[in-house]
């Protein structure tokens, strides 16, 4: 694992308050499996929040929500699996033709899908716990699917500027 896989995973915990080592090898174990995926679906994503959440909450790791959740000031109602599973289904939907079409697409567009595909999926929410972190991972393996680098947000400015984003 390079130096900047490792510290784009130890902030994207520090975003969320994890600094255990264990949380770290858990994070390292789910881009391990996300860096393996040629063409993501919702399966795999349930898969990164599993490994990613097992040790943290074995109860909601790799499942979706089944309760509202608040999101700062902002309350997330409850939703069927159904319908967390076909609002994700758009998001992936999107990423498999944007990285099939990567040769077609310019560099400012393939950030500007990679970017909007992160927003639409922090906005659905699908799980209570670890949307942040198995956002971000995602997010990276669409980033180098398209043949971008990966980005690390770092607890403070960067941070708040990248808060902006969901507003």
């Amino acid at each position: 694992m390079t130096k900047t896989e490792i510290e784009f995973l130890r902030e994207s915990n520090a975003i969320e308050g994890e600094f255990s080592n264990e949380s770290l090898s858990d994070a390292k174990l789910a881009w391990a499996h996300t860096k393996t995926i040629k063409k993501i679906s919702i399966n795999d994503i349930l898969e990164t929040h599993e490994i990613l959440m097992i040790n943290l909450n074995y109860r909601i790791a790799g499942r979706f929500r089944d309760c509202a959740i608040r999101i700062g000031m902002v309350v997330k109602e409850n939703e069927t699996r159904d319908s967390l599973s076909e609002k994700l289904k758009r998001v992936v939907d999107i990423m498999n033709v944007s990285v099939e079409d990567k040769k077609n697409l310019s560099l400012k567009n393939r950030k500007v899908i990679a970017k909007t595909c992160h927003i639409m999926f922090e906005k659905i929410h699908p799980f209570e716990d670890g949307n942040g972190r198995v956002g971000r991972i995602i997010w990276n393996w669409h980033r180098k699917a398209l043949g971008l680098g990966i980005r690390v947000i770092h607890v403070g400015e960067e941070q708040l500027f990248y808060y902006k984003w969901f507003k």
